[in-house]
């Protein structure tokens, strides 16, 4: 086995690992190949001295960021809860700067997509019953499905993860069987979400392949996928076959109580504590010219609310924790992605990812993202995967040339 093999399906198995083996004892096995990947690696480029350590940076900026979270205990209210999310936030770092050195060295990006989907596809498995798995938040959420994670709604982010390595892959793939795997697993994926009844999971997959379906009107495959799309969505919605998905009737009910949870203060549900942490997050953040600034240290919102929460959103759990320079560097990321996001040539490429990018941006209105690993998994994809884009469209323009 060649060396871009080995590291090409241990890439694959550790992204996949992060999802299958989420929680509890089985996290070791996540450790274990992480562990033997980048203990691999580092073996290999002692032995390979030409190698040098690249960064990206928006990797520069997460670093910076890290740095940051960990500086934050000078002015922390318990430095303890700050230490230790610092500490997980520094590791998050090194390892995105190994996994980005691999993935670029090697020219094994996809890997990281094709991790995300194994990953799902085990989901599928535990979803049909066809590999028995049971854990004590299957039976906390006895009508909604979290497969192998501890929470529904970030399994629903993993599957819209899915979606989006699907829709890629379709462009680069061009035999029938590839489209056919790749259509089959996008309904897959959007099934196990509204398994989840996870009411974010629904509207940005429903947006995501919204922008898909708008970008990509000029490039004939993607028409006549788009099409397909259509069609079988007006088939389910006129014959009621949409009424009868299993999970369906339970995402309804769902989207009914948030929407009494705006109008009622005496709803309760996972809305309405959402927006009592949020209120919450801001009186934390509007104390004083200092917490504006700096927060009151990493983690340390869980402690400054009734429910002992964290925010459930990233941007308030931000300014809370880290103020508005802490806000201020984690979101320097999105700037740096949207310039490279802008270099693409195809414009149904760059439109579909301008779009995702800012599928991201609201999402985080109810995701803590800034220590959710898959979400920088799909940047290292994209900012090399966009690179070697514009190496080959220069390549094509000189030969033209």
């Amino acid at each position: 086995m060649t060396a871009k093999k080995y590291f090409s399906y241990l890439l694959m198995l550790y992204i996949a690992s992060t999802l299958i083996f989420a929680i509890g004892s089985n996290i070791i096995v996540t450790r274990i190949l992480n562990v033997i990947l980048f203990g691999s690696f580092i073996i290999y480029i002692f032995t390979h001295q030409s190698i040098k350590v690249k960064i990206h940076k928006f990797l520069w900026i997460y670093i910076l960021f890290a740095i940051y979270s960990f500086f934050s205990i000078y002015w922390s209210i318990d430095t303890n809860y700050t230490i230790g999310r610092s500490f997980i936030v520094m590791i998050i770092a090194i390892n995105l700067v190994i996994i980005y050195n691999i993935a670029i060295y090697f020219k094994i990006e996809k890997y990281i997509l094709y991790g995300i989907i194994l990953g799902g596809v085990y989901n599928y498995l535990i979803l049909f019953d066809i590999i028995p798995y049971v854990s004590e938040y299957t039976l906390h959420f006895k009508h909604r499905f979290v497969g192998t994670t501890n929470n529904p709604n970030v399994l629903a982010i993993y599957m819209l993860f899915n979606i989006l390595a699907s829709f890629i892959l379709l462009q680069e793939n061009k035999s029938k069987l590839s489209t056919l795997l790749f259509l089959s697993n996008i309904f897959l994926a959007f099934y196990t979400i509204i398994m989840t009844a996870s009411k974010k999971g629904v509207i940005f997959s429903l947006l995501l392949l919204s922008i898909y379906l708008i970008s990509s009107l000029k490039s004939k495959k993607s028409v006549i996928i788009s099409i397909f799309f259509i069609i079988v969505s007006i088939m389910m919605f006129n014959t009621s076959l949409i009424e009868k998905v299993d999970g369906i009737n339970n995402l309804i009910h769902r989207f009914e109580v948030a929407q009494l949870a705006f109008t009622s203060n005496k709803v309760s549900g996972s809305t309405y504590e959402r927006l009592y942490l949020i209120e919450t997050a801001y009186e934390v953040f509007s104390k004083d010219f200092g917490t504006i600034l700096l927060g009151t240290g990493q983690r340390t919102f869980e402690l400054q609310n009734k429910l002992g929460l964290y925010a459930h959103n990233n941007y308030m759990e931000l300014i809370s924790n880290l103020g508005l320079i802490g806000l201020f560097l984690f979101y320097s990321m999105y700037v740096v992605l949207f310039k490279e996001v802008l270099k693409v040539q195809d414009k149904s490429i760059k439109y579909f990812l301008l779009g995702f990018l800012l599928i991201l941006l609201l999402m985080d209105n109810a995701l803590v993202s800034y220590t959710f690993k898959a979400t920088f998994f799909i940047f290292i994809f994209l900012v090399i995967y966009i690179n070697e884009q514009k190496t080959l469209h220069n390549r094509i323009r000189n030969e033209k040339n």
